[in-house]
């Protein structure tokens, strides 16, 4: 999710949005973009557009870490960091992933049934979230975990420990089954299973699935992150783009009432991004 983030800041860049190249030093920062309407195609009509602010929240795991002084330190600070969101906005896109910490070998807090059982209380305390405040507007998405291309059946990093005498080299999947890929499986039967029909999937594994010659670090020894190109997340910025412009589309003419600048705020809300967790 940081590469990803890092990538929305190039495009937006890229697209002339945000001009400040200085911005995106230090992805764990709050930053507010000023968000072209669609509607609005020349440089007078640029009050119409829409303010976004973006966070990047950096959860890996649900494990406590030796630095942990609180039980539960990552949901705490998940919880924390909705909170204030509320507190600041009335429109939400929570845009998550955690997986790629998660192995096939029994390594404590770190299983697969751990990751079950941790997913299931960070998606429950977000469709919670979307219940309990019906005034606002949330959209949780949950962008499935990327391909990793280790020498193990699926990919997985398979634990420090039971890497020692593993050659590191990317290479195909060997075993690319659905239900070799456990991560996005466990997600989905969490979903169904607790109908938690607030949170959507994005779906992005399959993208990365083939691109096994694609890692960096040289000689292909790094096996999780992706060198990055502009079309590797196409399809994660166009899901946000069909959940956002919703929000941003001025209602018909003869449903608004008022000046321009009420007509504006009318269909303008304050919003935020909030890529939380990550992974890739």
């Amino acid at each position: 999710m940081q590469q990803f983030y890092s990538a929305l800041a190039c495009e937006l860049e890229r697209e002339g949005i945000w001009d400040d190249p200085a911005k995106f030093t230090n992805t764990d920062e709050t930053r507010t973009v000023a968000l072209p309407s669609s509607n609005s195609s020349r440089p007078e009509d640029a009050a119409t557009d829409a303010l976004a602010t973006l966070q990047f929240l950096p959860i890996y795991h649900l494990v406590n870490g030796r630095y942990d002084r609180v039980p539960q330190a990552a949901l705490h600070h998940l919880r924390n960091a909705l909170k204030q969101a509320l507190s600041k906005y009335r429109t939400i896109v929570i845009l998550i992933n955690m997986g790629l910490h998660y192995v096939d070998n029994p390594v404590a807090g770190f299983s697969k049934d751990d990751y079950a059982q941790q997913m299931t209380t960070v998606l429950t305390t977000l469709h919670q979230t979307v219940i309990d405040h019906p005034d606002h507007t949330i959209k949780v998405l949950w962008r499935e975990t990327t391909a990793q291309h280790f020498p193990t059946p699926n990919g997985y990093w398979p634990g420090v420990k039971y890497a020692t005498h593993m050659r590191l080299q990317c290479t195909a999947i060997q075993d690319g089954s659905p239900q070799a890929d456990w991560r996005n499986r466990a997600i989905e039967q969490i979903i169904v299973q607790h109908n938690l029909f607030s949170v959507q999937i994005v779906r992005f594994y399959n993208i990365t699935l083939p691109l096994w010659s694609a890692h960096p670090n040289g000689r292909l020894r790094d096996c999780t992150h992706f060198c990055w190109f502009p079309m590797l997340y196409q399809s994660i910025f166009h899901r946000l783009r069909e959940v956002v412009l919703p929000w941003e589309t001025p209602k018909p003419n003869n449903a608004i009432k008022g000046s321009r600048s009420e007509a504006h705020h009318a269909h303008r809300p304050d919003s935020t991004v909030v890529p939380l967790a990550v992974t890739v």
